[in-house]
């Protein structure tokens, strides 16, 4: 009798310890999926940013707006604020860009580049674009210009250029800013004087330099 309970006892452990033993394999075999999760998203994803660049007042000049670590674009859309009292939108465009470039290398076009400019607010929004078509390759990819925007620059100072609202369709995949599928870089204008005017401002400095100098001497 006591045999038999011994017997059943240890049947009941060793049954305990394989349950055990499973649910290890299983937790190991979970924790084993972690890592190649991991190692998914240590991927770069994609970076959309907007250039900086130090201009003179009056002048024109480009912005690119550029994608990097991109798997195959081919489609994009985005609003770019700026500050209207320091420069002023005049065009943006996606010809001639690196983006242009995928779209004919791969057998395929440009759909046409669609946006506003709002010059009262400071803003360019909904600007957008994609290319189909193509017969071979998957679209942009890894980097490149995807938009040209040009501006001038109307007063002294800095103008941040802030990405926002911004989607994607990389490799197939539809992506948002907003949910954080890839990040947004800003940049900024510096506009300074233009050369001519520092040059005036020099002689006029120098020049009540002297006035000072002859009225002391004087005195």
């Amino acid at each position: 009798m006591v045999r038999h309970m011994v017997l059943a006892l240890t049947c009941f452990l060793l049954g305990t310890l394989a349950e055990v033993s499973t649910s290890g394999a299983t937790s190991a075999s979970g924790s084993s999926d972690e890592p190649f999760t991991a190692a998914l998203m240590t991927d770069p994803p994609p970076v959309l940013s907007a250039g900086s660049e130090t201009v003179n007042v009056g002048g024109d000049f480009t912005i690119p707006i550029s994608i990097a670590s991109a798997q195959g674009l081919t489609s994009f859309q985005f609003d770019l604020a700026f500050n209207p009292t320091i420069i002023k939108a005049l065009s943006f465009t996606d010809i001639g860009t690196d983006f242009a470039t995928a779209a004919s290398t791969g057998g395929g076009f440009l759909t046409g580049i669609t946006g506003f400019i709002d010059n009262t607010a400071g803003v360019l929004s909904g600007v957008a674009g994609s290319m189909s078509g193509l017969i071979t390759g998957a679209g942009l990819t890894p980097s490149g210009v995807v938009v040209n925007a040009t501006f001038q620059a109307l007063a002294v100072g800095i103008s941040p250029l802030t990405l926002s609202t911004a989607f994607l369709t990389d490799n197939g995949v539809p992506l948002s800013s907003a949910n954080g599928n890839f990040r947004l870089v800003n940049g900024q204008v510096r506009a300074v004087p233009e050369p001519s005017t520092l040059i005036l401002l020099s002689f006029a400095l120098a020049g009540l330099g002297i006035l000072r100098y002859r009225r002391r001497s004087g005195d």
